[in-house]
């Protein structure tokens, strides 16, 4: 009887598109192989709990977010009342790769709003990447700042491909 109860359980799981258990983010190759060859001085932060990861606009949560500053780095703050200097940020939202159109749809729709929207940033076979302006920096795009980001940008390139959007490459490229 038990044998038949795994035998239905198996069969239900292959119908319904289930995989083994779920792999950790901090289990995960990729993230492991960022995280782990970090540019010097950055830090990297995985947020994977429910409710913390929060959302660029109009999406869901994601799988896990990934925080990566450099805190021995700072560059001048333009934002009156706040602080004068800020860390270099890049904040990158990790979606099934098989919500790809689903994403990819709803970052085209949100493209009209002013503040927080969806930027694809790329995507790997399991994930598709998104960012927002807003997570890149804190919204800062000054020279200065877009110097401070490009070696963990450049890291990132070397591990997510941009097959989509080639814009979002110009928040650390200078002179755009």
């Amino acid at each position: 009887m038990k044998a038949l109860h795994v035998a239905l359980l198996a069969l239900l799981c292959i119908v319904a598109g289930c995989t083994s258990e779920a792999t950790s983010p901090r289990e995960d190759a990729l993230i492991s192989e960022i995280c782990g060859e970090l540019p010097q001085a950055w830090t990297c932060t995985i947020e994977q709990e429910n409710g913390k990861k929060g959302h660029p606009h109009g999406l869901e949560e994601p799988l896990f977010r990934t925080d990566f500053t450099n805190p021995h780095q700072a560059f001048e703050s333009p934002f009156a009342g706040g602080p004068k200097k800020l860390n270099p940020l890049i904040q990158l939202y990790f979606y099934d790769i098989v919500s790809k159109a689903h994403v990819m749809e709803v970052i085209e729709k949100e493209s009209l709003h002013s503040w927080d929207i969806p930027i694809y940033f790329g995507e790997t076979e399991k994930y598709i990447v998104v960012t927002s302006p807003a997570y890149v920096n804190y919204g800062v795009f000054s020279e200065d700042a877009k110097k401070a980001i490009r070696p963990m940008w450049q890291s990132l390139r070397k591990r997510i491909d941009n097959k989509e959007d080639k814009n979002v490459d110009e928040l650390a490229e200078p002179g755009k």
